[in-house]
Order: structure tokens, then sequence, then C-alpha cells
């Protein structure tokens, strides 16, 4: 048997009725006329669960028994049925299925590119259906070394759910790059986000300075004292009041101005990328379900009208 076009295949059995003790001269074989009759089926009987009697063709043939006298040969005539076999086992079991699982791994398509967790389940659950349904075809067939038709359809199959996975991951790099932008410009310049202690914001005053002016009174009321300094070696104010922690930080009107447009740059770089992704998604909706079906096409037509077996 010729297992190339498995399972949409058509088989040819010969049937030789032969005489090994008589040779042509004693006994001649000879199919009745009209040939049509000569063999016929039971149709009421049982048929073949797996195959199709699509036609059967009558020839009369000799051969020779020794090759020591080819001049003497043997009668036979021989019968060919040709079989054709029945898709309906494979396609419940085998090419429906796996449609829809190919069918179900596009389902990720349309769903949020920030839903990681239920795009990886759709892709991984088509991957390993469609690699126990592949494994289970070859199961049921001798080990040859050529290629199926059902194995073209199940590596086609595996290489778009898996194409779909793929996708998958390119469009999360996409986005991803949301988090990057973030960590570039959310540290301020590689400045401290705590405000200096209240006597380096101060000029670090002298000790006698400190004494001297403890004696005297404070020149304005404790509700309202309040002083501005400027810290050594850093471009940052710091508005102090009398409690140390009610300490406000204010930045620079330049580093303010720099870092609103740093944000401002970054959330239009994130929605850049997060527009590329979603146009990867758009053009993955057209791509995956014209690209499938024009496979389908292709591998009908060609198995089914190209020869046979």
């Amino acid at each position: 048997m010729r297992l190339h076009r498995y399972p949409l295949d058509r088989q040819k059995c010969p049937l030789l009725f032969e005489s090994y003790g008589y040779s042509s001269e004693e006994v001649l074989l000879k199919w009745i006329e009209p040939r049509d009759k000569a063999v016929q089926f039971d149709q009421t009987g049982e048929k073949m669960p797996q195959f199709v009697m699509d036609d059967f063709n009558l020839t009369e043939c000799t051969y020779n028994k020794t090759k020591l006298d080819s001049s003497q040969t043997f009668p036979c005539i021989q019968v060919k049925f040709i079989l054709s076999r029945n898709l309906g086992y494979f396609m419940i079991q085998y090419y429906i299925p796996s449609i829809l699982l190919v069918i179900l791994s596009w389902v990720g398509f349309w769903i949020s590119v920030d839903a990681v967790v239920a795009r990886v389940s759709i892709g991984l659950l088509t991957v390993l259906n469609l690699t126990m349904q592949s494994t289970g075809s070859r199961g049921q067939l001798p080990q040859v070394s050529y290629i199926k038709a059902i194995d073209v359809w199940m590596s086609v199959s595996l290489a778009f759910a898996f194409g779909s996975l793929l996708e998958f991951a390119i469009v999360n790099v996409w986005s991803r790059k949301e988090v990057k932008g973030k960590s570039t410009h959310g540290g301020g310049g590689g400045s401290s986000p705590h405000p200096p202690p209240p006597e380096a914001a101060a000029g670090a005053p002298s000790s006698s300075s400190s004494s001297s002016s403890s004696a005297s009174p404070p020149p304005h009321p404790p509700s309202s004292a309040v002083s501005i300094g400027r810290t050594k070696g850093k471009a940052k104010e710091t508005i102090m009041v009398e409690n140390p922690a009610e300490q406000i930080e204010v930045l620079p009107l330049g580093r303010r101005l720099s870092h609103g447009l740093s944000r401002r740059l970054s959330k239009q770089f994130v929605q850049r990328n997060v527009k590329r992704a979603q146009n990867i998604d758009s053009f993955s909706r057209k791509l995956f379900p014209t690209a499938f079906l024009c496979f389908n096409v292709i591998y009908w037509l060609f198995y089914i009208f190209h020869g046979t077996d």
C-alpha cells in the first residue's frame, strides 16, 4: 500500500486466479462476456467500514513459472479493485477538531495585550492539543519514511497555532517597552528623593552663632518661622518650617520643566509602542485566516484531484 495521500488515498487491490499445475496449452482462463457482469457484488451484505468500492478492472495475464523454460507459460486472470478510503472517521477525529483548534488560537488577536495569562494559555492549549492529535494519527499507521497527507495537515496546523503564540510574544515585547520608559525617566536625574537635613539646608552655621542666636528671641513667631536655604553642590531649594518633618522639596524651574517634558515624551513613546502592538494584532486578524484558507484550498484540491495512488 502506498500511503502518500493517506487518508485521502485510493488503493488498488489485485486478485489473481492462476494455474500452477497446467500450462496455457492445457488450460485457458478468460473472463466471461460481458465483462461488467463477470464480477458482481452483494449489495445487501456488509460493507467495509473504511473503504468504498469505486471501480474494478478485469485483465488477462500469463506468466512464466520458471526461468529455465521460458517457452512454457501458465494462464492467469486478474481483477483489480479500486478502493477509496472513507473520510467520515478522519473528518470527525482529526480534520474538524484541528480546524477548530487553529481558529481558537486566533481568539488571542482580539484579546487585550495586557491579558498575558489568557493569551499564553490559549496558545499553549492549542499547541499541545495539536501535538497530541498528530501523535495519535501516526500511531495508527506503520512506520514509513515518507510524508503522508495527514502529516502535512497536522504540521501546517501546528505551525499556525505556534505562529499565533509567536505573534503574541512580538506584541508583548512592544507593550513591555512601556515599563522601560517609566523606569528611565522616573529617577529624577539621579537626585536624592529625600530632602537634606535642616543644618545642611541652612548653610551649617557655626557653634558660636548658634549659641548666641539661642539666647536672643526669635525674630518671628514660631507659627510663621520659615527659612529658605540652598544646599551646597546641588541645585535644589528647600523650604523649611520649624518642624523638620514638614520640609518641602522644591526643584528649580528649569528642572521642573525638564521633568515635565520627559514625562510627556515618555507617554508619547509608550502610546506609539502600544499603537504598533495593536496594529500587529489587527494585521494578524486578516493574515492568519486568509493564509489558512489558501492552504485549505491548495491542500484539498491537490490531494483529491491530483491523481491516485
